[in-house]
């Protein structure tokens, strides 16, 4: 249940049918001809109350085997319905289900019944439905299309006789499918994002006479910046805005216009929301704080403006300083507080924070950098950072994503997007501040630094350049903006100063970049235009005497070996005469250079702040930094994300060996705690049926039960008390025999209850212990502000604290969680003697868990600890298992 977007970028709502809307199903069903009832039914129809009653109510018998949803727009109380679609299991070995749609005649041509489709698919998935089962008839061409273009597979498709027609498809998800449903996701935001970014219609509500008026601004700025298209101010005390006639009242708008903005007084927002929405406006900008009257910011307070938006089928943008901007020669649009349109350019900038927002595109400005596209997306009641990014990933005058977001709203979704727009063009993002506390982000047992942590795993995964300072922001995407993005992480650096030269080093390496000396060829090659004290073991310090001709030539020979894939060049002049003919000389041989194929990365460093930012020509467009740190940072940040785009992504496929009825039962059924912990030991049955490795405990009452199922066992085992949900008793390690268990048992409760843990539900688990290997935790975080995130920590031994940790979103490939376990395994060999573990067996175990997590939402957290790497070949070993669910989604 949720907002969607339609094909036309109109916004609406989905959610399943209820035994109350029995009078609104009747009103959808009588608005339908007789032949699409016909269609619909497989035969004559007749509509009444008894019928739509007894549709309404059909899934609340069956949860799971059963659903019917609905797409719904206008106001709860008056709510009509677009779109009807439905499935029922037909039972049997094949989980086959019939699956049926129906779309209101004035609403088609929209994607209503894909829509539907593919939401019923994952949610009859989810109950163990493998296949749909679809009765047309054969002059029914829309569903064919539907069913034909679902990116499902049809398994099967034949005449029933007469004019009908069955059609079976097989709804497990494949690459080919989810990619298909990314595009179709990304094709309804792009088209309702255009509608901010190219609109042809602008009404500016609030348009005063008044010049420092919020609205007058606004309305003057588009003038000023050249908006060709037609502009309609509303202010029913005028007639006329500067040139333009005034329309009185928002009803009087023309209907259908593309944009408009809202400068009016908070309290006035929800009411002239819903004025637009009866004038079909496609898209608004909340340019004023529009929330003040609703209480402090915040999901509560932003809810019904992004409710009024989403029934009325309108895109929101704001409140609170909301802003757009698009600088292409066609549109010039500038509806923002900005005087003036800012220069065009190749990065597209978003921000959250109004007055920043104004104080970035200046700063921009002054380091010689344009802008294609800017957008301040306010409190976000609606439009979010992925909106922009779809949008903006396909616009051709963006070369450069750079954001400032305190937040991401669906933040999974977020990253899975950037996953995908970061593979056409970098994505620069600002880091939020840490909270003065995280630990509501990060799991039990976590360290402090776990959302830093997550942070750099995202990096890792999806590609996005975070950044810690707002010149690092506008650093790193005027390079990535400027110049080709490395090719590899061997850097060059030229200077004739070995303190500057020194401080870029560092800061290279620091960031796991390679400043190697040159190979012999090179060496020679520079030496024969250098002075004999030039130092040339990269850096290249060739003296502070250094001339621009001596400059020239060193560049030339770099960029002619195959030794380094980006040079930085340093600076220090010794009058300020002598940058001009140094930079002079840089831009003439890196022109040479490209026009002869090379595609080395290049940026420069000159200390003299009378310099421009840019070094720029018609083949040479070379950053200019002031300080060798900030240089050095921007090409960091440039090479590790040219090194995530050349590699392979990876896929998500499901692991082999999967019990998939029975961990969905177990899930379903389990026994819960109050937290929401599943049962300890049906826990454990659910990693076992998902192929997972792990040592089941034994329960038992009484300590003697305790040793008697030790002496069973045999060998040495671990003892824990039974506790409410997640195990986080006192294990007692390397216990053996029946009476070093039976004392231990009847010591147990006593220092629990002095520890203060979870409360003791009664009995013991006796477990074989752990054989020896590297000892590490891993699980699913529960959400927080990066989205859902599966982790893998190290320990110094079974029983200590996490000392590292390694985090990953979803959906998790087989090379994200290689990516992963090399990390832990780099951390461990820094400490240890090298010994081999079966790293293969731990990367199956982390896709196995990101299955389970992407497959059943429900799960919020996901404990395995202790887990133990045995040696090659010698698999896993899994002692401690916790499951925690959403109550409120359990049948």
């Amino acid at each position: 249940a949720g907002p969607i977007l339609l094909r036309d970028g109109r916004s609406a709502r989905i959610r399943p049918l209820r035994p109350g809307d029995g009078g609104l199903l009747e009103q959808f069903l009588r608005r339908q001809a007789s032949e699409r009832l016909n269609r619909r039914f497989m035969g004559a129809a007749a509509v009444d109350r008894e019928v739509s009653d007894l549709l309404a109510a059909g899934q609340a018998s069956a949860p799971g085997r059963a659903l019917s949803l609905a797409i719904v727009a206008g106001p709860a109380e008056s709510e009509q319905m677009l779109a009807l679609g439905s499935y029922t299991a037909l039972g049997g070995p094949d989980s086959e289900a019939e699956v049926a749609f129906l779309v209101d005649g004035d609403w088609e041509g929209r994607g209503l019944a894909t829509l539907l489709l593919e939401r019923l698919a994952a949610a009859a998935y989810r109950h163990g439905v493998t296949v749909f089962r679809a009765e047309t008839l054969a002059d029914n061409l829309a569903m064919r299309e539907v069913l034909d273009h679902s990116g499902f597979t049809v398994a099967h498709a034949s005449g029933t006789g007469g004019d009908g027609r069955t059609v079976r498809l097989v709804i497990v998800p494949t690459e080919a499918s989810l990619a298909l449903f990314a595009a179709r996701e990304e094709a309804a935001a792009v088209e309702s994002m255009r509608r901010f970014f190219e609109p042809e219609r602008i009404a500016v509500v609030g348009a005063s006479r008044n010049r420092r008026h919020l609205g007058r601004r606004l309305f003057d700025h588009l003038l000023e910046a050249g908006f060709e298209g037609l502009i309609y101010p509303v202010n029913p005390h005028a007639t006329r805005i500067g040139p333009i006639p005034a329309v009185a009242a928002v009803d009087q708008l023309p209907d259908g216009v593309d944009l408009a903005l809202i400068a009016l007084r908070p309290e006035s927002v929800p009411a002239v929301l819903e004025a637009l929405g009866r004038r079909h406006v496609r898209a608004v900008v909340a340019a004023g704080d529009g929330a003040a009257e609703l209480g402090p910011p915040g999901p509560a307070a932003l809810g019904p403006l992004g409710d009024v938006a989403r029934r009325e089928g309108f895109r929101l943008m704001g409140p609170g300083g909301a802003a757009v901007i698009n600088t292409a020669p066609g549109v010039r649009l500038n509806a923002s507080l900005a005087p003036d349109l800012p220069p065009a350019g190749p990065v597209a900038l978003a921000v959250q924070t109004g007055p920043l927002g104004l104080s970035l595109l200046q700063f921009t400005e002054s380091h010689g950098l344009g802008v294609s596209l800017f957008a301040n997306l306010g409190l976000g009641a609606d439009v979010s950072a992925t909106d922009l990014l779809q949008y903006w990933g396909r616009d051709g005058n963006t070369a450069v994503i750079a954001l400032q977001m305190e937040s991401f709203g669906q933040a999974g979704r977020f990253f899975a997007v950037a996953r995908r727009v970061g593979r056409l063009k970098p994505i620069v993002l600002l880091k939020p501040p840490l909270p003065v506390s995280d630990h509501e982000t990060v799991p039990r047992g976590v360290l402090p630094a776990g959302l830093d942590a997550a942070r750099s795993g995202l990096a890792a995964q999806t590609g996005v350049i975070w950044v810690d300072t707002v010149e690092d922001l506008v650093d790193a995407a005027s390079l990535l903006a400027r110049q080709p993005v490395p090719g590899g992480l061997r850097v060059a650096v030229i200077t004739n100063a070995d303190g500057p030269g020194g401080i870029a080093r560092e800061t290279l390496q620091a960031a796991d970049l390679e400043v190697p000396p040159p190979p012999p060829a090179l060496r020679a090659a520079l030496a024969r235009g250098l002075p004999k004290d030039a130092l040339l073991d990269n850096p290249f310090d060739l003296g502070e005497a250094a001339t621009a001709a001596q400059y020239g030539h060193t560049l030339r020979a770099i960029l002619a070996a195959d030794a380094y894939d980006s040079v930085l060049t340093l600076f220090i002049p010794r009058v300020l005469a002598d940058s001009p003919a140094v930079l002079e000389a840089l831009r003439i041989e890196a022109r040479v250079a490209r026009r002869q194929g090379c595609a080395k990365t290049l940026a420069a460093c000159v200390i003299d702040q009378s310099l421009r930012t840019v070094l720029a020509d018609r083949d040479v467009n070379i950053p200019i930094y002031f300080w060798p740190e900030a240089a050095a940072r921007a090409l960091s940040a440039a090479t590790h994300y040219g090194r995530w785009r050349r590699l392979e992504p990876g896929r998500a496929s499901q692991p082999e060996g999967i019990d998939e009825s029975q961990v969905r039962t177990l899930l379903e059924a389990g026994p819960i705690d109050a937290d929401g912990w599943l049962d300890v030991l049906t826990a454990f049955d659910v990693l076992h049926a998902l192929g997972v490795p792990v040592l089941k405990p034994v329960a038992a009452k009484t300590p003697e039960e305790a040793g008697a199922a030790a002496d069973a066992l045999g060998g040495r085992v671990t003892l824990s008390l039974r506790t409410d949900g997640s195990p986080t008793g006192a294990p007692r390690v390397n216990l053996a025999g029946a009476d070093a268990v039976t004392r231990a048992a009847r010591m147990l409760p006593e220092r629990l209850s002095a520890r203060r843990t979870s409360p003791h539900a009664g009995g013991f688990l006796v477990q074989a212990a752990l054989e020896a290997g590297i000892a590490c935790a891993a699980g699913l975080a529960p959400e927080a502000d990066l989205g859902r995130l599966i982790w893998c920590g190290l320990r110094r031994r079974a029983e200590a604290g996490l000392q590292h940790q390694v985090f990953r979103g979803l959906p998790l490939t087989d090379r994200d969680a290689a990516a992963m376990l090399d990390e832990v395994g780099d951390r461990w060999a820094t400490s240890h003697v090298h010994a081999p573990a079966d790293w293969e067996a731990m990367q199956d175990v982390l896709l196995r868990l990101a299955w389970l997590a992407g497959r059943h939402p429900s799960i919020r957290q996901l404990e395995l600890d202790p887990v133990m790497i045995l040696p090659n070949g010698r698999g896993v070993q899994i002692g401690g298992v916790g499951i925690r669910q959403a109550g409120d989604v359990r049948p």
